[in-house]
């Protein structure tokens, strides 16, 4: 979620922005709602990381790890739910030539290389 939301932001967003603010304005606050949980779960796998297996806190944080992801699970479905209702419309109301949208989804394929290389070996 977090290269989702980083591929977004640099490359969507500010095509919205030069078309209206208020389209940008709507899509950030959605990726903000979603960062607690994200972030949430970064600093719980860190203490898992760290702590003494034997420790109380070791295994309060691993037994919350799966609430947690089946949460972030939950929020991310909703994300693409809406997204698939509200973002993807929002493109095409930007009316971009198609050299443009080309050199949009090259832009995007750019950014997951970079955080995504390892998976998209797995599809070639």
């Amino acid at each position: 979620m977090m290269e989702h939301a980083q591929m977004e932001e640099t490359i969507l967003f500010p095509l919205f922005d030069k078309a209206d603010r208020g389209l940008a304005k709507v899509a950030k606050e959605e990726h903000a709602r979603d960062l607690p949980l994200m972030n949430g779960i970064k600093e719980v796998i860190k203490s898992v990381g760290v702590l003494d297996s034997g420790s109380p806190d070791y295994h309060e944080a691993l037994c919350s790890l799966p609430t947690r992801l089946k949460s972030l699970q939950g929020q991310c479905k909703q994300h693409f739910a809406e997204e698939e209702v509200e973002l993807l419309p929002l493109m095409k109301a930007l009316e971009l030539s198609k050299e443009q949208e080309v050199s949009a989804l090259e832009q995007c394929f750019e950014v997951m290389q970079g955080t995504h290389n390892r998976l998209l070996k797995f599809f070639s």
